[in-house]
Parts: C-alpha cells; structure tokens; sequence
C-alpha cells in the first residue's frame, strides 16, 4: 500500500478566529498552493492540535492542518 500524501499547513492562534485557518480548512477551488503542486483533494483534512487549549491563551494556540492529496493528473 503507497503511503498517503499530505499538504501540511502549520498555524499560531485561534484556530476559530483566524480568517487565515478558516481557507484552510475550507480548502476553496480558488486556493493556489495544491493546484501549483499539481495535486487535488483525496479525503478530509485532519487537524492535531500542539498546545493544551485549556492552558494557553488563544493567540498562542498551535495547530497542524493535514490535508490528504493526490495527483491531479
């Protein structure tokens, strides 16, 4: 079985206030990097969080978005 291909996007801040998070995540037809990587979506993305929400304000909150992808072509 191939291993699976990911377009990772790392993130400081609220991951529920940041306009920057919220295109991620959304992952529009118009977002420029996985079409310049010749790549297209292949599932969901997965967030993992770094920081304990609990214990750290929100604008140091650290979040890993991976987004499955494959070829385009």
């Amino acid at each position: 079985m191939p291993a699976m291909q990911f377009v990772k996007i790392n993130g400081e801040g609220d991951p529920n206030r940041d306009p920057a998070y919220q295109r991620a995540i959304e992952c529009s037809p118009g977002h420029e990097i996985m079409p310049a990587m010749g790549v297209t979506f292949a599932g969901r993305h997965h967030e993992i969080y770094l920081s304990d929400a609990r214990r750290t304000p929100p604008e140091k909150l650290k979040t890993i978005l991976r987004q499955p992808v494959r070829s385009a072509g």
